[in-house]
């Protein structure tokens, strides 16, 4: 029995051992199994860590190729832009063609009727007759039967007059000097027709007949010695100005040997007075009357002149071509801003006509009327803009928050009153002589760009006052003050 016993026992622990090594290869398999796991556990953990890098990449590529794809967009549409629908100089324009936005006229072609001709007539020479100063009459008497009339011939005689002064204690060195006719002349030509020294030399000596051969160092000094003569004049200008009750302000680049710098005019109906900085900041428009002037001044969106505590306009020519450029970047499918501008211009002619009847402000209700109707556009205006992209649509979304923001007021400031005009287009009318110069020579030094702007402030205000030009560069030239 104890043997039966014995090997039953065995065959149970043979069993047993067959199983248990079974297990420890089972075992060993799991344990590889798990290994095997683990190690494709870290791989995948690897792979969506790099399947998250490469959809990051992915999202800031298709990003930049979508901002890539709107800035080239905005550009192409920055091409379009001229002098008609944004701030951009006509020089800009190049070759390309602006077309007529003015409406047609319904009026026949040639004179109108009941238009006053300027056709020169015999009673003004007869008129000039009477100047006995300044005009040389000729009685001249032509066989001619068929003629029964006098027929005036109008022309020019040029003759050099020399003036002998006898008894003058001079300096031999200066025997001979130059009188303030010629001085005139050459500085009409120099600052107001932008000629050059070389230029005037050879007009002077071919006007002359070879009798009169300046040089152009001469020329030069001829500036100058106007330049300080006038001091005074532009005093008064300056005052005329800061007792204005409005002035208007323009901005342009100027090239002063071969630097940017800037010209900055100030001005009203009858006073210019033109600047030169080698900035456009704060700073340098503190030399200005800016800092001393205490009225309304009616500007374009150089933020330069938002740093002065005064009553400000905005120049709605300016917004005016910016809304025309914001309706040419959407082709037209953003309707508000040519209603804006509409409504702005409409406003403006309907004002006009009331200036002329003599009337001088819109009535409360009317105003109020025009304010409710401009907020009703800018809202409808920000409904259009609602989904567009900010970069290629940049500036008109920068326009739309200009125009329903703190620029609200500048912008209807017309409205309100009578006295301020529209635009700023007198500042900028006064900037164009600028251009011109700099396109036929560039300045080689600040002072004479100073002494150029100073000069071209006195002429200018000349013009606008109506008196005459030569006359009174003699008559400061002489010591005598014009306006002042």
């Amino acid at each position: 029995m104890s043997s039966n016993y014995s090997k039953l026992h065995e065959k149970e622990y043979d069993k047993l051992v067959i199983e248990n090594e079974a297990l420890l290869k089972e075992n060993k398999r799991l344990k590889n199994i798990e290994k095997t796991l683990v190690s494709l556990t870290i791989k995948i953990d690897e792979l969506i860590e790099i399947n998250k890098h490469n959809l990051k990449e992915i999202k800031e590529k298709d990003l930049l190729i979508r901002k890539l794809t709107e800035e080239n967009e905005r550009l192409k549409n920055n091409n379009k832009k001229d002098s008609s629908n944004s701030s951009k100089p006509s020089s800009t324009n190049g070759s390309k063609i602006i077309p007529n936005n003015r409406p047609k006229s319904t009026r026949s072609k040639g004179g109108q009727k009941n238009h006053i001709a300027h056709t020169l007539k015999a009673k003004d020479v007869e008129e000039l007759i009477n100047d006995k100063e300044n005009v040389k009459f000729i009685k001249n008497t032509i066989d001619d039967l068929n003629k029964k009339y006098p027929k005036y011939v109008l022309d020019l005689v040029t003759q050099v007059l020399v003036t002998e002064n006898t008894g003058c204690n001079i300096d031999k060195l200066n025997e001979v000097q130059y009188g303030n006719t010629i001085k005139a002349l050459v500085i009409f030509l120099a600052i107001d027709n932008y000629m050059s020294g070389d230029r005037i030399v050879d007009f002077i000596r071919v006007l002359t007949n070879n009798k009169i051969n300046l040089s152009k160092a001469t020329v030069d000094n001829w500036i100058n010695e106007t330049s300080n003569s006038i001091e005074n004049e532009i005093e008064e200008i300056k005052n005329s100005l800061l007792n204005s009750y409005y002035i208007q302000a323009d901005d342009s680049n100027i090239k002063v040997n071969k630097k940017n710098n800037f010209q900055l005019c100030i001005c009203n109906k009858d006073s210019v007075l033109l600047y030169t900085s080698e900035n456009k900041n704060k700073e340098s428009w503190d030399k200005t009357i800016l800092p001393l002037y205490t009225g309304i001044l009616v500007k374009d969106g150089t933020s330069v002149y938002n740093k002065y505590n005064l009553k400000l306009a905005q120049c709605n020519v300016h917004i005016s071509r910016y809304l025309k450029g914001c309706s040419d970047l959407s082709e037209g499918k953003h309707k508000c801003p040519m209603k804006l501008r509409s409504f702005l211009n409409g406003i403006n002619d309907y004002r006009n006509k009331l200036i002329e009847l003599g009337i001088e402000s819109f009535p409360d209700k009317k105003i109020k009327n025009y304010y409710e109707r401009y907020d009703k556009l800018i809202k409808l205006w920000g409904k259009e803009l609602e989904g567009e992209s900010k970069i290629i649509y940049k500036e008109e979304f920068k326009l739309h928050n200009r125009m329903k923001g703190k620029h609200k007021e500048e912008i209807l400031f017309f409205i309100n009153d009578f006295k301020i005009p529209f635009s700023n287009n007198n500042a900028e009318a006064n900037q164009r002589g600028i251009k011109i110069k700099q396109k036929l020579g560039k300045f080689r030094s600040l002072e004479g760009a100073k002494n150029h702007c100073k000069i071209k402030s006195y002429i200018l205000t000349l013009k606008k006052r109506k008196i005459s030009i030569l006359d009174s560069i003699k008559a400061i030239l002489s010591g005598k003050p014009v306006l002042a």
